[in-house]
């Protein structure tokens, strides 16, 4: 999706743009990425939409990016799941335009001006492996931040910080083993529904709690479904794949591919770095693009995968936000969930054609997370105990990763 914006008389110009989800006399919405809503009320999606002033986001699954325009206010709405987009949203203002896309390649088409390197951005870069706020490596060309939307109109310019998790406590006789049974499993559901054929599903698998979450309320939900699992190791270090297919082995309908990063993976570097788009360097790309190349041989066009869990399950989430020159995933696990986890997946992903789910993201489990968060502390300990008390004997024993 790329196009315009005129400042000065608030008119909208898309050169590029998905389908429109909704629009009327009021207004015109298109989404990148799938907004998972109750589709058995379609009124009150109508009414989020016309009034995001409630924070839609919230209401709706993502990764989502969200663009309204209101018509006869002449105002552009920009919003986004609370962790962040299935791509990035760049913009750019230049000669009374605000110029905007979800790649650089296009929003480079559409300037007046060269595209030349941030220098002043490099050292956070360098340091961290992402860039926070609305900084990226281009001068002059800046994004949509995680946790924000964006309101653009007459005299109005202004980011609006998303209120998603709430700020109430459990109730003192709350069952959190009933609640984490009920939400994970209509998260699952939710992630199953997506797929055009439920009965034929795709799930990343490791020898981790996380996926193994995702696998376990996949077959107790749909026992006769056909699960592809894929896993990707390193040919040195850490490789889970072994394990993963051990696993893979107790389940019926179940069957397994396996990935491997070699030191060949490193002669796919600029390959890496243009379908990321600048946006992250971390160590995990080249274990993503080799799941994604695998994915994409298996024929493979959707994914359930289980990032974030690490984060959603982390009480400093909900109650940090570290002004620290070095960032990493145990001082900021906000951060780096949304601006390297979840965007080394998705953006890798969807630039080979590859639509992704990710259960953890859910809201109710965003929501319980937030409950549970002091029982979870900073290594999510309520989540693997309830996996511990679901997984079966043998699942357990091939469990190698401390997460």
């Amino acid at each position: 999706m790329r196009g315009s914006f005129d400042l000065r008389t608030g008119h909208l110009h898309l050169e590029e743009q998905p389908e429109a989800l909704l629009e009327n006399d009021a207004l015109i919405a298109f989404c990148v990425g799938d907004i998972l809503y109750d589709k058995t009320d379609p009124a009150q999606f109508r009414e989020l939409l016309q009034h995001p002033d409630k924070d839609c986001s919230f209401y709706f699954e993502g990764p989502f990016l969200l663009l309204l325009y209101f018509k006869q206010e002449k105002r552009l709405f920009i919003t986004q799941h609370p962790f962040g987009t299935p791509c990035n949203f760049f913009f750019a203002q230049s000669e009374g335009l605000f110029y905007f896309g979800t790649a650089l390649s296009g929003i480079r088409d559409m300037l007046p001006i060269p595209f030349l390197l941030n220098t002043s951005a490099l050292p956070q870069f360098i340091r961290n492996g992402f860039l926070t706020g609305t900084d990226t490596l281009i001068s002059g060309v800046e994004k949509l931040p995680p946790e924000y939307s964006l309101t653009i109109g007459e005299n109005e310019f202004r980011f609006t910080r998303l209120r998603w998790y709430g700020d109430s406590e459990p109730e003192a006789d709350l069952n959190l083993e009933g609640l984490y049974d009920q939400v994970m499993e209509k998260a699952i559901r939710t992630s199953m529904d997506a797929f055009h054929a439920p009965e034929e599903l795709t799930v990343t698998l490791s020898s981790g709690y996380d996926s193994n979450c995702i696998l376990h309320y996949i077959k107790k939900l749909e026992p006769d479904a056909v699960v592809h699992t894929y896993s990707v190791g390193g040919e040195k270090g850490v490789d889970e794949t072994i394990a993963a297919e051990q696993i893979a082995a107790l389940y019926p309908h179940t069957c397994f591919e396996r990935g491997l990063v070699t030191p060949g993976t490193r002669d796919a570097l600029d390959e890496i770095v243009a379908r990321l788009e600048g946006s992250v360097f971390e160590r995990g790309i080249f274990l993503q693009y080799e799941l994604a190349s695998l994915l994409k041989r298996s024929g493979c066009s959707r994914i359930i995968c289980g990032e974030c869990a690490d984060q959603v399950f982390n009480r400093k989430t909900y109650t940090e936000r570290p002004d620290l020159q070095y960032l990493n995933s145990a001082n900021a696990p906000y951060a780096f969930a949304s601006n390297v986890i979840l965007k080394k997946n998705v953006l890798m992903l969807h630039s080979f054609g590859i639509e992704v789910q990710y259960p953890f993201l859910n809201r109710d489990v965003i929501r319980m997370g937030y409950l549970t968060r002091e029982q979870n502390g900073t290594t999510k300990e309520f989540h693997k105990q309830q996996c511990g008390r679901i997984f079966r004997p043998e699942v357990m024993a091939f469990l190698q990763k401390i997460g």
